[in-house]
């Protein structure tokens, strides 16, 4: 097999999993070691409010600089603290609270396991219907408020301003 970061021919063993030669892996596994140690120290000293069980932090998804990079704090502690594979895959919060960073009430999922939990709890952002653009801007035009439009077809006030500047829904007349 070739080595897929020295290019080096080498014998595929289960430990290496037929991608990398033994040196390369060794150091792979220094550098996580090395990660994990920064990544736990950039958490160790988050202030947080206890609530309802929930580690609540001031702000939503909140993120500390490791090796040169912003990363979410919560991803942190479901990789370093709970040691979850999150390569690919959403950390989500099962007690619903995008500022808890509790290593219980978080878990790992898909995109769309994520859609369908956000689905069951009643948590679905509501989009505009191509069918009433047309209509959302007639009342634009007419003078009638974002607020109002927003409320009445129970969407966020950023998605009528989007429309009314042409950042969405530029192609429907």
């Amino acid at each position: 097999m070739i080595c897929k970061i020295c290019n080096n021919e080498f014998e595929a063993t289960y430990k290496t999993a037929g991608h990398v030669c033994k040196p390369c892996h060794i150091e792979l596994v220094k550098k996580n070691t090395k990660l994990k140690k920064l990544a736990l120290e950039a958490i160790q000293n988050i202030k947080y409010a206890e609530i309802d069980g929930c580690h609540v932090v001031k702000t939503r998804y909140i993120k500390r600089k490791v090796l040169g990079a912003n990363l979410y704090v919560h991803r942190l502690i479901a990789r370093f603290v709970k040691g979850l594979n999150i390569r690919g895959k959403v950390v989500c919060h099962s007690c619903d609270n995008p500022q808890c960073i509790n290593p219980d009430h978080l878990f790992v999922g898909s995109y769309k396991d994520n859609s369908k939990d956000a689905a069951k709890k009643g948590h679905i952002r509501k989009w505009v219907l191509r069918d009433n653009i047309a209509d959302i801007r007639k009342r634009l035009k007419a003078g009638e408020t974002i607020a109002s439009i927003a409320a009445e077809y129970g969407v966020y006030d950023t998605a009528v301003w989007k429309i009314k500047h042409g950042v969405s829904y530029a192609n429907i007349s």
